[in-house]
């Protein structure tokens, strides 16, 4: 399988620091517990400076993604 990255336009590749799974169970476990597709949810990790806003809507007119969601920030420290 080529890398997640090969499925971006360079304009987008360029802003990119970090692309992993989302999930770090094995293709094996995911598809145990029926969630073989969760395998395609990556974590994108930008580079300071690029305009998160507008990458997630670049994001989003590509065929080949469905969902394009921020990460909710950790909780502030007890």
């Amino acid at each position: 399988m080529d890398p997640p990255e090969a499925a971006l336009p360079p304009d987008l590749r360029n802003s990119v620091a970090n692309i992993t799974r989302l999930s770090n169970l094995s293709d094996q476990d995911l598809n145990k517990i029926g969630a073989g597709g969760f395998k395609l949810w990556f974590r994108i990790t930008l580079k300071p400076g690029t305009d998160a806003g507008a990458f997630m809507e670049s994001l989003k007119r590509l065929d080949n993604v469905e969902i394009v969601e921020p990460a909710p920030l950790p909780p502030p420290p007890p």
